[in-house]
């Protein structure tokens, strides 16, 4: 679900919601000041703080690169993502607009997976078809749906988490069912008993269902065996980025290679054994940490690092908003954690840690009904 506009890649919904928050909030500070009740001084600063000096950092690595025009361009996209935690900081000041913008994360990323039922309704793609389905966006809408998954609540909700389980499943993703497993060995020690056994009972009811086509069976076993291969084209290639990214980042420690450079340098330098993709200027290390640290440096891997410390401490912190909406949120956290292991951060993916960062922001502002400021959880 993306558009691209000058060269740059956007969610359908990425600007829609800057444009919504840009009003609202020059709105709201027009009628209630621009004056801020603020919690958790501190780490809301060193968030803010590392995000803005990590673009540094980023511009900064112009200075080696090989096409500074990709720096620009990931300096541009990464201001963005300083805007939206911005203003969702700004606007969010209650549960109610905090509610709002989690359940508008769902939909950005249960999309994905709405584009790919039509095209299979309109029969552009078989549902078995390899990969079919996207990989991350089918667990972060699986961890925020998952907390309301209660039979009080209806069918609908579990209708939502089923088809978002059935996609992590028929994603293909290994990185995927390792952080759906994650989502459900956390959700063990915190969801209620009720969303325990209707978890366990279709994630039962979809293995099962599965079984009995051969073809989805295959494709699973296939994808479980290649695991721990060491001939898996896509594991070797995996390998030989990781080693030619932790090259980059010995030959240009403080300032890395260029930020979106990492494909440029390796082809520069001749370094392809074990590179099979046909487009390999397009090719990026599938650790987020990794490409940090060869792109930006570890001045830029240092500061990315903070943030996402300082702001899992601060979600685990603040404890204003009601409980479903905080599990789902972590989850989404921990999914995210999975994508930087073993993927990286462009297009939409910095659009969700825009929104992110800037609900969990948000929740040093949030007052509960009927507390006093210093009564707060957080």
């Amino acid at each position: 679900m993306l558009i691209n506009l000058f060269g740059i890649y956007f969610h359908i919904l990425e600007i829609p919601l800057l444009g919504f928050l840009l009003i609202a909030v020059i709105v709201q500070f027009a009628q209630k000041g621009t004056k801020l009740k603020i919690r958790q001084t501190p780490l809301v600063f060193w968030i803010i703080f590392s995000l803005v000096l990590f673009i540094c950092s980023i511009l900064i690595s112009a200075v080696n690169a090989t096409d500074r025009g990709l720096v620009i361009k990931a300096t541009i996209k990464w201001l963005e993502v300083l805007a939206i935690v911005a203003l969702l900081f700004f606007y969010i000041d209650n549960e109610k607009r905090f509610r709002i913008i989690y359940f508008f994360l769902f939909l950005s990323v249960f999309l994905a997976i709405v584009h790919v039922l039509l095209s299979i309704l309109g029969g552009e793609k078989s549902i078995l078809s390899f990969r079919i389905f996207p990989s991350y966006e089918s667990v972060f809408a699986f961890a925020l749906i998952l907390p309301f998954c209660d039979h009080r609540k209806g069918w609908r909700v579990g209708f939502l988490a089923a088809v978002s389980l059935i996609a992590v499943l028929l994603s293909m993703s290994r990185g995927a069912w390792l952080a759906a497993a994650a989502i459900f060995i956390y959700g063990y020690f915190f969801l209620s008993r009720s969303i325990k056994r209707t978890l366990l009972f279709g994630f039962a009811a979809i293995i099962l269902t599965g079984l009995f086509f051969p073809a989805v069976r295959e494709l699973v076993v296939f994808r479980i065996e290649t695991i721990s291969s060491d001939v898996d084209a896509s594991n070797v290639e995996r390998l030989a980025l990781y080693k030619i990214a932790w090259y980059a980042f010995t030959r240009n420690p403080v300032l890395g290679v260029g930020a979106l450079n990492f494909p440029h340098f390796f082809i520069r330098e001749g370094l392809v054994e074990g590179i099979s993709a046909e487009k390999i200027e397009l090719l990026e290390p599938h650790n987020t940490f990794l490409q940090i640290a060869a792109e930006e440096g570890i001045f830029g891997l240092l500061f990315f690092c903070i943030l996402i410390i300082s702001s899992w401490y601060l979600l685990k912190k603040c404890r204003t908003v009601q409980h479903d909406l905080l599990f789902g949120l972590t989850g989404f956290f921990i999914v995210m954690l999975f994508n930087f292991m073993f993927g990286y951060i462009s297009g939409q993916f910095r659009f969700y840690l825009g929104i992110l960062i800037g609900l969990i922001l948000s929740l040093s502002r949030v007052s509960q009904p009927g507390k006093r400021e210093n009564e707060s959880p957080c």
